[in-house]
């Protein structure tokens, strides 16, 4: 192995990188032959490119019993999922999300109800269950 960060293995047929690979005003990045900088670029300073360019994401933790209504801080909820942050108990199993219509009132907004049995869901009664959640939305 060279003494340097960067090399050409014998033979050429395989290049390390352990330094900066620093692709200079003019340079590409092709896979292929098929020069992919510019996709690169557009990928790491928007990462929700193309049908969810105008998506942005939210997240939080909630403390509750039963039922709680997230204000997730996005203007419409798309999309929303949560988990327990916390190991299940006979009075939470799991939980689970609703997004009501994104009007009025209810814009920005879903709730997460907590379950305690799995065969015919009943509400949870644990005291302060504990659950992570992301929201997707404009």
């Amino acid at each position: 192995m060279p003494n340097t960060s960067n090399y050409s293995e014998q033979g050429g047929a395989k290049w390390v990188v352990g330094g900066e690979l620093n692709i200079e005003s003019g340079g590409a990045l092709k896979i292929a032959g098929t020069d992919k900088t510019a996709v690169l670029a557009a990928a790491v300073s928007n990462p929700l490119a193309g049908a969810a360019a105008s998506y942005k994401l939210a997240r939080g933790n909630e403390s509750f019993t039963g039922t709680t209504e997230v204000t997730s801080g996005l203007t419409t909820v798309v999309s929303a999922v949560a988990t327990l942050s916390q190991d299940i108990s006979a009075d939470c199993l799991f939980v689970s999300v609703s997004i009501p219509a994104q009007t009025g009132g209810n814009a920005g907004k879903f709730t997460i109800k907590g379950w305690k049995t799995a065969e015919t869901p009943t509400a949870a009664t644990e005291t302060g269950t504990a659950v992570s959640w992301i929201a997707i939305g404009t």
